[in-house]
């Protein structure tokens, strides 16, 4: 073989190798990829700090976990938390992992923990992340690039088994139940979602169920600025945060 052969031989080789290392480097790193995908993401809808505290992602079953998903709080609130989700599974359609939008076949999230705080001159805190969502955190953000830009679409969402602690100052806490939340077609039929809109479209029906409880719960123990439901069902229809 000539030398110029051998040499592009060995450049073919180099290439291979650093192409499987690259495939490695992926797989063995995907866990932390998708966390800070899912950290910058939700922050950026939200407005509040969001942290995960592990993600498990197995290709090859086409299976997920991501665990202690928190969202903080904005400032003003002293809750440790806005929102808590303990595990989240999902099953992934495997054969859509090289394409683009990657199909996510199920997203489950059950016995979340929300914390609704009201104080006085502030509003209520799940209603300022509410508003952030519907002021352009999540549905109007400007198109990612790279890996954390590549869409997705979520063919079905189940949020049940919540609670929500009511934090007023009039009366000690007080926990209730919330509804269930099932989502079809996220992302679907509009190419894929982005991370950052398939969060607000998720988080912004359980978001208003929890505002009207909130808003309905503090009325009845007599919160200054919550005691008239006529006004509350005005916000409610003008889609007005707190």
């Amino acid at each position: 073989m000539s030398k110029t052969g051998k040499t592009i031989v060995t450049g073919i080789v180099v290439l291979v190798a650093i192409a499987a290392f690259g495939v490695y480097w992926l797989a063995s790193n995907l866990d932390s990829i998708v966390a800070g995908a899912i950290e910058k993401a939700g922050s950026q809808a939200t407005g509040v700090p969001v942290a995960v505290s592990g993600v498990s992602i197995s290709l090859k079953e086409g299976s997920g976990e991501i665990r202690g998903l928190t969202v903080g709080n904005p400032p003003g609130f002293d809750s440790d938390y806005a929102l808590k989700l303990g595990s989240i599974s999902m099953t992934i359609d495997t054969g859509s992992i090289r394409s683009d939008p990657v199909r996510i076949k199920q997203v489950s999230v059950d016995g979340a923990s929300l914390v609704a705080e009201v104080k006085a001159g502030s509003g209520i805190n799940l209603a300022k992340i509410n508003d952030q969502l519907k002021s352009g955190g999540g549905e109007k953000a400007p198109a990612e690039t790279g890996a954390q830009g590549s869409k997705i679409v979520i063919e079905r969402f189940d949020f049940t088994n919540a609670s929500m602690i009511l934090k007023t100052p009039v009366a000690k806490d007080q926990t209730q139940k919330l509804g269930d939340v099932h989502l079809t077609g996220i992302g679907d039929g509009s190419g894929g979602a982005t991370a950052a809109q398939a969060a607000s479209q998720i988080l912004a029906p359980i978001l208003r169920e929890a505002v009207k409880k909130a808003r309905s719960g503090a009325g009845e123990l007599g919160v200054e600025g919550y005691k008239q439901g006529a006004v509350d069902k005005l916000k409610d229809k003008l889609g007005i945060g707190n």
